[in-house]
């Protein structure tokens, strides 16, 4: 069994937590009045483009960017959770879309590579995690 299809993988999520990283250094940068998290968001946003283009090859770029809706979920976790932004109805009607259309996006087994027994497990839990969440 080849790597890369996990590698792929792998990518597309560390793509995903540098997209929340890059969100949260540009926003503190204060509109480039800090330089360093400036420079520190533009160089996360370089990687997480780089990744993200690698993780391309082979995952369809439907199911990517569908999963890529992590990375706004992320977002509004942290800004709602830790940085005591308010939950407004507009946040909560587009965080409800977010996770409406991440429930529905499909993890083939072709396109990860792994065993059919670890797959199918893998595709319970998360059926199962979404039925928590939503």
């Amino acid at each position: 069994m080849s790597d890369r299809p996990l590698l792929s993988w792998v990518a597309l999520y560390t793509a995903i937590l540098l997209d929340v990283a890059q969100v949260f250094a540009l926003d503190f940068s204060d509109g480039f009045r800090n330089p360093v998290l400036g420079a520190l968001a533009i160089a996360a946003f370089g990687v997480e483009v780089t990744l993200f283009s690698l993780a391309l090859r082979h995952i369809d770029s439907a199911i990517a960017y569908g999963l890529y809706g992590l990375g706004t979920a992320g977002v509004a976790a942290i800004s709602i959770g830790w940085l005591g932004e308010a939950l407004t109805v507009t946040k909560g009607i587009a965080l409800t879309a977010v996770f409406a259309v991440l429930r529905r996006v499909p993890l083939p087994r072709r396109l990860t590579g792994m065993p059919a027994h670890l797959h199918r497990k893998i595709t319970r839990e998360i059926k199962r995690s979404r039925s928590v969440l939503l």
